[in-house]
């Protein structure tokens, strides 16, 4: 893809590319930048050994969102994190102008560059730390792949390792249960062990998979090894990939599932249909059941 057609992409509010564009400038800074939107709001985290200068990094990114001019973009907020940090050290928000006003003084763009996103020279260059590069060289689409064949890796290991991919324990009614803890937004929220610690999930049944906070990516030593670009209903975001050993309700256990790590602004993760597919669910006013179905 060339540069005029990833900054097209941009300019229409496509995440990917905007990360693509602005990690072409920050990773050769030792940075690394993840991107979601949700709505009008474009969010970046952006990642490096020493925490990021604030002020220089805001405006260099504002400068460069302002000649891009995408559509759909009113405001950015912009997190700063030490790469071994699990919380931002600082974040700051900005608004932008309306995308066809900077269209209408902005010369015409050429395709041999791309000129929204032009390196900074006050930037201060920092070393990426070695365990970055594997999240690096991965991708998104590495990550998308990842979840796509989730299933035939953990039956892989389930061959090598005599380990089930599914396994529960036999209780005398043939179902699992899971009290609601309480509602959030109309959806019920459950107690769910990851690697034996346990944690309150939405029970989201429109999640194709698994999406945990980062607090629990820290407790649960989530360790990344790609990136995925998934559209929410919020819009679109990146995260990043990892595995956990196990998720378990009430007994029902499935092992060695890709996970999605959110963006540090999510406070309560999403159980999905990773776990879900192994039953048949019916929700009721103070808990979650669970029948495993045939196999």
């Amino acid at each position: 893809m060339t540069s005029q057609d990833t900054l097209q992409r941009a300019r229409n509010g496509d995440v990917g590319a905007i990360a693509t564009l602005l990690n072409q400038v920050l990773h050769a800074k030792g940075m690394v930048a993840k991107v979601s939107l949700t709505h009008t709001r474009l969010k970046i985290l952006v990642e490096s050994e020493q925490v990021p200068d604030a002020e220089q990094l805001t405006t260099y990114l504002r400068s460069s969102l302002i000649k891009l001019a995408a559509t759909h973009i009113h405001t950015v907020q912009v997190y700063g994190r030490q790469s071994a940090s699990n919380t931002p050290a600082w974040n700051r928000t900005f608004a932008l102008p309306e995308a066809a006003t900077v269209a209408a003084a902005a010369p015409a763009p050429s395709s041999a560059a791309v000129p929204s996103l032009q390196r900074p020279a006050t930037l201060t260059r920092h070393r990426a730390p070695t365990s970055q590069w594997p999240q690096i060289f991965f991708g998104s689409i590495a990550a998308i792949t990842l979840i796509l064949v989730g299933a035939n890796l953990r039956a892989i290991h389930s061959r090598l390792t005599g380990t089930p991919n599914f396994a529960a324990t036999v209780g005398t009614d043939g179902r699992y249960e899971a009290p609601i803890v309480r509602s959030l937004y109309g959806i019920p929220v459950i107690d769910v062990t990851f690697n034996d610690q346990t944690f309150p999930m939405m029970v989201d049944t429109g999640a194709s998979g698994t999406l945990i906070t980062q607090p629990m990516a820290a407790a649960l030593e989530v360790r990344p090894i790609g990136q995925m670009v998934s559209s929410t209903a919020n819009g679109n975001a990146t995260f990043d990939v990892g595995y956990v050993r196990s998720i378990e309700i009430d007994g029902a256990k499935i092992y060695n599932i890709p996970v999605a790590v959110g963006l540090p602004d999510l406070e309560i993760g999403l159980l999905g249909h990773d776990f879900f597919k192994y039953f048949d669910m019916v929700i009721r006013q103070d808990v979650v059941e669970f029948h495993p179905r045939s196999p």
